[in-house]
């Protein structure tokens, strides 16, 4: 990195437990899930059983939930990929997203060949809708924007509440469950061949080691701003490091790199490292989103997990077994 670097020590400090959304429910507070909330499939239908003490249930279909125990509400969301635009016009991976706003009298959701619709059992009536509102919003599954379908009746609530829900964790599954039906698969790690040029004492991004991921982004101030993310691949190495690069998509003639900020949570302390001219609070901004998107440090651990099961095959492979547990170093 060649631009000017300073450590800066954060106000917030990192959540060590918890994963709660700005503005929603803290999720620790809830019971875990039940088997019975597993999916299942009835021909071309799929169904699924509705737990409201559940704050998220996501599955082929998925369930959002808010409110007291006493009266909880829901938005239930069939997931279906977006069309291709007829023209490159600069955003990521989309989906559409059919909302219904319905209550805990609910006890199904069902998503066949006639769209998603939700039932509650009434012995007098058999099984009746108790839909309460429907939209339509289309996903930038890389910036987590929402555009709502205007030829839907607008309800400005349930939108503002599928906004704050749409965390870093929705926003994967949703695109694990647009990408599969292409065989595409977040999950599938790259081949150790394909990263041989990777030498020791270097970060892996996690991009590069699992090909299929969503890539992230934030927009604000009308601009594109796309975030890579890398960490220390040794298992065994005490330093946590995690790089965060950002990219100006906008940037003319081509995207332009802004600068990185360089982590080792739980520590507060990070290193931005800034590449133009007044960028240092912008990067600050970004990694503001990134932590607001991705709350608590077990996401970061996951994925360092996952990066630190290639680092062991490379190490393997090219180091001949040598346990390495040295610091990367960071790029020049």
């Amino acid at each position: 990195m060649s631009g000017r670097t300073r450590r800066v020590v954060l106000e917030r400090p990192f959540e060590t437990e918890g994963s709660a959304v700005p503005g929603a429910e803290p999720r620790a507070s809830l019971p875990p899930p039940r088997d019975a909330a597993r999916p299942r499939s009835v021909q071309d239908e799929i169904w699924l059983p509705l737990d409201p003490l559940r704050p998220r249930q996501l599955a082929h279909v998925v369930a959002l939930w808010r409110g007291p125990e006493s009266r909880r509400e829901c938005l239930a969301i069939g997931v279906r990929p977006a069309p291709a635009p007829a023209e490159d016009d600069g955003c990521g991976e989309r989906a559409i997203l059919d909302v219904l706003r319905i209550d805990d009298r609910s006890v199904a959701l069902c998503d066949g060949p006639g769209g998603l619709d939700a039932f509650t059992m009434r012995p007098w009536q058999g099984m009746a809708r108790p839909v309460r509102s429907a939209f339509t919003v289309l996903v930038d599954l890389e910036t987590g924007e929402i555009e709502r379908d205007p030829s839907r009746e607008p309800d400005p609530d349930g939108a503002a509440w599928l906004a704050r829900e749409l965390d870093g964790e929705l926003l994967d599954h949703v695109h694990r469950t647009v990408v599969a039906p292409r065989g595409l698969d977040p999950d599938r790690r790259a081949s150790v061949e394909s990263l041989r040029g990777w030498s020791p004492g270097h970060l892996l991004r996690y991009s590069a080691v699992y090909p299929d991921s969503r890539r992230e982004a934030f927009r604000f101030g009308g601009r594109t701003y796309r975030v890579g993310e890398s960490h220390c691949p040794i298992a065994l190495c005490p330093c946590h490091a995690l790089v965060l690069d950002v990219v100006d998509m906008d940037g003319a003639p081509l995207p332009e790199y802004v600068g990185a900020v360089r982590l080792a949570p739980p520590s507060a302390s990070v290193e931005i490292t800034a590449e133009r001219e007044r960028s240092d609070d912008l990067l600050l901004e970004i990694l503001d989103r990134f932590r607001d998107r991705y709350p608590g440090l077990g996401r970061l651990v996951e994925r360092r997990r996952r990066v630190a099961v290639m680092g062991s095959l490379l190490v393997e492979r090219y180091s001949g077994g040598a346990l390495l547990a040295r610091a990367p170093r960071q790029r020049k």
